[in-house]
């Protein structure tokens, strides 16, 4: 576990391993929660883009669980504080396996909360071909060392 005092800007995490992305996943997720009918059929798909591509919400849910494997979260999170500058400068693919990249991009003390600081991270996540297909900043508070352990 590692707190506020832990983290500077500039430290860089990686997730460990990949993410396969497939049709069905894509079909389902879309059924549920996105029901394009270019995230549901190949054929409205190629119209668009050529072939079947993931929904965007899809892809930033996925970044999520790669930015719980990345070790980024070590840093004891308190409470996120929301989503900014969102990209998405591509499509993810059926079979596209991708990683995330998660650094610390701003950190400063918490004016209101003594015992909380606020550490801003950029997460992007590749394709298998080192394209940028996602990438976004979440502000958060993330707790301070306790005084008994300072």
């Amino acid at each position: 576990m590692k707190y506020f005092e832990d983290a500077a800007v500039g430290d860089t995490f990686v997730s460990q391993g990949t993410y396969r992305i497939t049709a069905e996943e894509i079909k389902s997720f879309a059924t549920q929660w996105d029901p394009q009918r270019y995230h549901l059929d190949e054929a409205e798909a190629e119209k668009v883009v050529g072939q079947l591509f993931a929904p965007a919400l899809l892809t930033l849910c996925i970044s999520f669980k790669l930015t719980h494997e990345s070790g980024y979260f070590e840093i004891l999170p308190a409470a996120g504080l929301g989503l900014e500058d969102i990209r998405i400068p591509k499509s993810v693919f059926v079979g596209d396996q991708l990683q995330a990249k998660v650094a610390v991009v701003a950190k400063r003390e918490s004016q209101s909360k003594p015992g909380l600081g606020l550490l801003s991270h950029k997460t992007e996540v590749f394709n298998q071909h080192g394209e940028l297909v996602l990438s976004y900043v979440v502000p958060s508070l993330v707790y301070k060392r306790p005084q008994s352990e300072a």
